[in-house]
């Protein structure tokens, strides 16, 4: 399969996760008192959820740009 996205979508992915949960955490953490045992368990729950939801679509969305451009395999 010549159609390779390498590491691009993870590092969209992160790029992404980190725009979204930062500031989540922000208001979360000024809005209410949640104990940080159980921030120890959401946030990162939170971003692994969030993170294999968001992987395919990123490698999808860059397979679909290369092969716009016809890059990689797509001649």
């Amino acid at each position: 399969d010549g159609h390779q996205a390498d590491d691009f979508p993870a590092y969209i992915v992160i790029l992404l996760l980190g725009h979204l949960l930062v500031p989540l955490m922000i208001e979360v953490n000024a809005a209410l008192a949640i104990p940080i045992g159980w921030q120890a368990v959401l946030w990162p729950t939170l971003a692994a959820i969030l993170g294999l939801a968001m992987i395919q679509p990123a490698k999808g969305a860059v397979l679909a740009f290369q092969w716009s451009r016809r890059m990689h395999g797509f001649a």
